[in-house]
């Protein structure tokens, strides 16, 4: 029989496991997006070899399922890097997590960033250049105002499936919001599993609101200065 008073007494034994699926989350994207922005100017600028190499890893992790990559990661990689003397057997779950999820997010998010920097005219590059710009000031002053508003809207559908990605964490051990599920119906001998299960979905369901309430305060931002994506984000 479902009892509601034990989602509210579950709610604050997740709190700690949610606080780390933040930051997992958190650390992802941010990684996952300092590395696509230069992957995504190798593929733009088409750098022999290792342009190709970026497509083939965008084409490998467009086939792979997720928790495989986290298989791969945690299971595969350290004999990978112990032949080449790395030695891997102090690093924590986390480390494994956050590998695993830039692997996959990085070329992927890099794909929707190179579309976006190729819808700005050419010619406001041009322009640029005949004042005297560096091609580093372009882009922070020309080209990524531009380029960010179009790729917001993908960049949220990313932000937001990394949120879900984080559910496969406890698969290898990693105590997160569904590995504490786990832990507490074992605890309850499995009595509670829709009162656990019914929890960690409120909780998923609060991080993806959170994610979509930050990528709609941008979107205001570029508005304000009349840089629209022509998109709405919806929740």
């Amino acid at each position: 029989m479902f009892e509601l008073f034990k989602v509210v007494e579950f709610f604050p034994k997740m709190l700690e496991t949610f606080v780390y699926t933040i930051w997992v989350v958190i650390g992802s994207v941010f990684i996952s997006f300092a590395l696509a922005v230069p992957i995504a100017v190798i593929r733009i600028k088409k750098i022999p070899l290792i342009s190709q190499f970026c497509e083939v890893w965008l084409s490998f992790i467009r086939s792979m399922p997720g928790i495989l990559e986290l298989f791969l990661a945690y299971f595969v990689l350290p004999g990978m890097l112990d032949k080449v003397g790395i030695d891997t057997s102090d690093w924590s779950g986390t480390t494994f997590v956050l590998i695993a999820m830039v692997f996959h997010y990085a070329p992927f998010i890099s794909e929707i960033l190179r579309p976006a920097y190729l819808s700005v005219d050419i010619g406001q590059h041009e322009a640029a250049a005949s004042i005297g710009l560096t091609g580093f000031q372009t882009f922070v002053k020309i080209i990524a105002p531009q380029t960010l508003p179009v790729a917001l809207p993908l960049l949220c559908n990313a932000a937001i499936d990394t949120v879900k990605d984080t559910s496969l964490l406890f698969t290898i051990g990693v105590i997160d919001l569904m590995g504490k599920a786990d832990l507490i119906i074992a605890d309850s001998y499995g009595m509670s599993k829709m009162e656990a299960y019914l929890t960690v979905a409120i909780y998923y369901w609060i991080l993806t609101v959170g994610v979509i309430a930050i990528f709609r305060q941008w979107e205001k931002y570029f508005k304000k200065y009349k840089l629209s994506t022509g998109i709405k984000l919806k929740s």
